[in-house]
């Protein structure tokens, strides 16, 4: 049976107290829209008597700057939201979380050097949102997330494409809009699963 969603409530200070504002969930926290600058993990965990009891993450819309390494006793996660903050990269920390399958990250700062080795691990990874960030290549990692079915990446700065799309058998969507590529791959034809493939608002001048 579907889980009723129950969301948390923040007091609107600076100083947040975690006392009484996560004792009561089933495997959702949600701290999106909190206008938040940093979080105490340790403070929450220690209110959390057992993280790996959450599921969905929700932290859209504040002002995050990094990602606490303490992100890594979330064993259980399999959604992960981050949108709408300011991220210029992702901690090594990223990598422990092996039950990832949904992965927001759209409208931060993350370029070409965000994301760490440890991304590799994420190999139950299927949907990464990454519109509206500051990339200039598509993200070689994603080439060896081979469960990967949605991948995101309109609105960046990306202006060629590597041709090793074969690898992605399972990817049934991908964005690219917005953009500024001028070619695309032959590989991109071995995309066996793809289904919608958006590549408007670019500068191509062929297609394979």
């Amino acid at each position: 049976t579907k889980s009723t969603k129950m969301e948390t409530t923040l007091p609107l200070e600076d100083d947040f107290d975690f006392e009484d504002d996560v004792e009561d969930f089933d495997d959702t926290l949600d701290y999106s829209h909190k206008n938040l600058n940093d979080i105490d993990f340790n403070e929450l965990l220690t209110t959390i008597k057992s993280p790996n009891r959450v599921i969905n993450f929700e932290l859209n819309s504040n002002k995050l700057l990094v990602v606490p390494n303490e992100i890594e006793k979330f064993q259980s996660l399999i959604t992960l939201e981050l949108s709408n903050n300011q991220l210029v990269q992702l901690p090594h920390e990223i990598g422990s979380l092996k039950n990832l399958k949904n992965l927001h990250l759209k409208n931060n700062a993350l370029s070409d050097l965000s994301f760490p080795k440890e991304m590799l691990q994420l190999k139950q990874l299927e949907l990464i949102n990454l519109i509206g960030n500051r990339f200039k290549q598509f993200p070689h990692q994603l080439f060896h997330m081979i469960n990967l079915k949605e991948i995101y990446l309109s609105s960046n700065q990306i202006t060629m494409l590597s041709d090793q799309f074969q690898n992605f058998t399972k990817v049934e969507v991908l964005y690219l809009g917005a953009n500024r590529i001028g070619n695309i791959p032959d590989s991109i034809g071995c995309m066996c699963s793809l289904i919608v493939l958006n590549l408007c608002d670019n500068r191509l001048r062929t297609l394979p």
